[in-house]
């Protein structure tokens, strides 16, 4: 008998050490501690409104905010990210419907998938110098988001970073950044500037679709892919701005569909490919200028240009 419940007490011991290992708890927040010796939090079970994430846990640095730690996290309205993390994981703060502000202090170099996704009540944040990996649709569905600073290193814009951000009037680009990718601003209807942004090279299928409020766009030089659906619906775009020297550049199809302020269009030496209906329902387009050398054009092009 004694044999039994010494037996009974190790195993007791070793089950609840590993528990410790694997899962452990700071109220309010659970975390695991990862083989550097740094932990993650994994989740948070408080009921605060304003929440600032300790620097330590357990005696050991918090490193990442792990995938969906704070999912529909529906009283906090501000939280603050603490020096040392380098990662918010995939949908970490998603349907945090009350959250208005974030903190994101400048060691955080990574942001998952989806991280603040349907924050629908955030307004303003910005992106920290360090960040090195933005995955797509951080910002999907903030409808309340206004403005938003990309740090000066930020090349691109991932795909549905802020797409349906309807309420978002400033992304403060980079001057660098030169690719937006597929359904970046998508929906972004209240869309007005783009920061100190030269110019963009390469824009994605349907990128800019139904950004109203856009009124003017500049293309840099260099190989230029517009993509379909790009602009499709960028109801008050008048101006389109072609900078330096193209080649092998393309307008793929549809790409300026149903842009009515569009009134004319001055396409630079190097655009070798229209397709079709890149300029279609653009009922007030009067001269569309082509130059020479084109490989491939779909007459159909636009149903209201006269001069071509």
């Amino acid at each position: 008998m004694r044999k039994f419940i010494y037996a009974f007490l190790i195993c007791g011991i070793f089950y609840f050490s590993v528990s410790l290992l694997s899962c452990r708890a700071a109220e309010p927040f659970a975390y695991e501690l990862l083989e550097d010796g740094t932990a993650v939090v994994t989740r948070y079970t408080g009921r605060a409104s304003v929440v600032e994430i300790p620097a330590e846990l357990g005696g050991v640095p918090v490193r990442e905010i792990g995938e969906e730690a704070f999912l529909g996290c529906e009283r906090i309205t501000r939280i603050t990210i603490p020096e040392g993390a380098v990662r918010i994981g995939r949908y970490a703060f998603e349907y945090c419907t009350s959250l208005t502000s974030v903190t994101i202090p400048q060691s955080v170099r990574e942001i998952g998938y989806g991280a603040f996704k349907n924050c629908v009540s955030l307004k303003e944040i910005t992106l920290p110098e360090t960040l090195s990996l933005l995955e797509s649709c951080v910002f999907e569905n903030c409808a309340s988001l206004e403005r938003v600073v990309f740090p000066e290193t930020a090349k691109e814009v991932p795909p549905g970073t802020f797409k349906n951000c309807t309420s978002l009037r400033e992304a403060v680009l980079a001057a660098e950044t030169e690719t937006a990718l597929e359904a970046a601003f998508s929906g972004c209807t209240n869309l007005q500037a783009l920061g100190a942004v030269k110019g963009f090279g390469f824009v994605s299928d349907y990128a800019f679709e139904g950004c109203a409020s856009l009124q003017d766009f500049t293309f840099e030089g260099g190989t230029l892919t517009i993509g379909a659906g790009a602009f499709s619906g960028c109801r008050n775009l008048n101006k389109v701005r072609f900078i330096g020297d193209f080649n092998e550049s393309a307008i793929k199809w549809g790409a300026f569909y149903r842009c009515p302020a569009l009134s004319s269009a001055v396409l630079p030496e190097g655009i070798y490919r229209i397709d079709g209906y890149a300029f279609a329902a653009c009922p007030n387009l009067k001269t569309l200028w082509m130059p020479d050398g084109f490989y491939y054009c779909l007459l159909y092009t636009s149903d209201a240009a006269d001069e071509l």
